[in-house]
């Protein structure tokens, strides 16, 4: 008889286990499920599932999907750890665009980003 072990999170690359719990974290306080995630990044279900179980880590195009769509990158992810940059504070203006923006749908925050930059060089041309 050939019988496979059922795996464990023991017997998971721990990297891979602490990625998938920062996943699933930002996942549930964004809100979403994991088939709404998936639907934002152009994955399946069972990858998001595959992810948050620490058993797959996504190819670099993916992971950086991933980050924008949970309103983080890809540092945070990989490690636990914030970049500098992203740890300093911000003015409430800055942190009420970063939110609109995040609400926009991935396929649509470029044309959203083009329109506020015309909007900030009309401003500049006015000084």
């Amino acid at each position: 008889m050939n019988q496979t072990k059922p795996t464990d999170s023991s017997d998971r690359d721990p990297r891979k286990v602490a990625f998938g719990n920062r996943v699933r974290t930002l996942r549930e306080l964004k809100g979403f499920t994991q088939q709404q995630l998936a639907g934002m990044i152009g994955l399946t279900e069972n990858s998001i599932t595959q992810y948050e179980g620490g058993r797959a880590i996504p190819r670099p195009l993916k992971m950086e999907a991933l980050a924008v769509a949970l309103g983080t990158n890809t540092t945070y992810l990989l490690t636990g750890n914030e970049p500098d940059s992203l740890v300093r504070a911000q003015t409430r203006p800055e942190l009420e665009a970063l939110e609109i923006l995040r609400d926009i749908p991935l396929d649509q925050q470029e044309t959203a980003l083009a329109a506020l930059r015309g909007i900030a060089q009309a401003f500049r041309k006015k000084k």
